[in-house]
């Protein structure tokens, strides 16, 4: 959080890594605080857990493969093959409607 507060003070933006650049476009509509905390935990994870993270949180959002490929700007198909993957690999994936 020092970072964010220097930056504001100093107006120096501040260093980024990919995975926080993906989460600020993937929580873009989540509320500044719960989005620096995503920011604080993504740190440690790879780009393909935060890619299941924002899938994933975008089909509890939303409750189904269209509206979550609109949102996250992919294909209905991609986000049933990422499914089908994450099932195959034996992580346990919750059923959502087409």
């Amino acid at each position: 959080m020092r970072d964010f507060d220097e930056c504001e003070q100093s107006g120096k933006p501040v260093a980024l890594s990919i995975q926080q650049r993906a989460a600020i476009i993937v929580f873009s509509d989540s509320p500044i605080t719960e989005l620096l905390d995503d920011l604080l935990n993504f740190r440690e994870m790879t780009l393909e857990e935060i890619e299941r993270h924002a899938i994933l949180s975008n089909l509890k959002r939303f409750g189904n493969h269209r509206e979550t490929a609109a949102h996250l700007g992919v294909g209905i198909r991609t986000i049933g093959l990422k499914l089908k993957k994450w099932r195959a690999a034996g992580i346990e994936i919750p059923h959502y409607r087409t």
